[in-house]
């Protein structure tokens, strides 16, 4: 054999050792890249359905305090990595038109405040009595409605203002006990008096969820309004005729993280 064949092969061989060197290189890289990618994807997803379940058992809790006058509960939310924290969101305004007198009551603006699980881009909160998850494209869904009663003798509406003691804001990896007590409930002095109708304001950063429920309830609403509500919130509009009794009760209750 001459020595061009033998220098030709040996060419040949250490050319395909590289090119099949960087193929498996590039394979790795991408399956490093891609999988990765969609396993932080996969964790993420399921953080943030965790923390909705988590959530539907705090409000579970939380009913117990505003329906059946529970004096406190007690809720663990695994963090993961993310926040959990008590937000200045959320206000709910009660007006009615007296029947005999054509006269406007008001029920002021109350800020419920909210608490909210944030990972990435995607969010879930306890506000008002819901809960809603946002994934970060501006929807949100009401996972759990408020425990309002909207039927067609009477509408009760419980205000719940949280209000937190100690850490407004905790994150990281842990156990995070959610504790809530009651310190007040207060039933309103027009309780039980009949309306021609009920106009509810809700101003949210979640218009979508809010506007869905309230229509789903029987209520007439207009589209949402960006910035018209307290603190520059979308303000979210909905009236209900004929309301023979309307009740509304304010529940406030400290949270705090522990």
């Amino acid at each position: 054999m001459s020595e061009t064949t033998v220098g030709n092969r040996g060419v040949s061989e250490a050319l395909s050792f590289v090119l099949v060197f960087a193929l498996v290189i590039g394979s790795i890289a991408i399956v490093y890249t891609v999988g990765l990618g969609g396993l932080q994807d996969a964790r993420d997803h399921e953080r943030i359905n965790n923390a909705e379940r988590a959530f539907e058992v705090l409000g579970e809790n939380l009913d117990d305090i505003v329906l059946d006058g529970a004096p406190s509960r007690s809720t663990q939310i695994r963090m993961s990595e993310a926040t959990l924290s008590v937000e200045d969101s959320t206000h709910i305004e009660i007006t009615g038109i007296d029947p005999d007198t054509g006269e406007e009551y008001t029920y002021p603006p109350q800020q419920v405040r909210s608490i909210a699980f944030e990972s990435g881009d995607s969010t879930v909160t306890y506000s008002g009595g819901a809960v809603v998850r946002s994934d970060g494209e501006g929807g949100g869904v009401m996972v759990r409605e408020p425990p309002f009663v909207i039927d067609d003798d009477h509408v009760v509406i419980p205000v719940v203002r949280l209000t937190s003691g100690g850490s407004v804001a905790v994150s990281g990896d842990q156990v995070v006990q959610v504790r809530t007590e009651q310190v007040l409930r207060r039933n309103d002095p027009v309780n039980g008096t009949s309306f021609d109708s009920v106009e509810v304001n809700v101003s949210t950063d979640n218009p979508g969820a809010w506007s869905r429920y309230l229509e789903d309830s029987g209520l007439d609403c207009d589209d949402p309004e960006p910035g018209a509500g307290e603190d520059g919130l979308t303000l979210v509009s909905c009236e209900y005729d004929d309301v023979e009794q309307l009740r509304v009760v304010v529940i406030r209750i400290e949270v705090a993280f522990e």
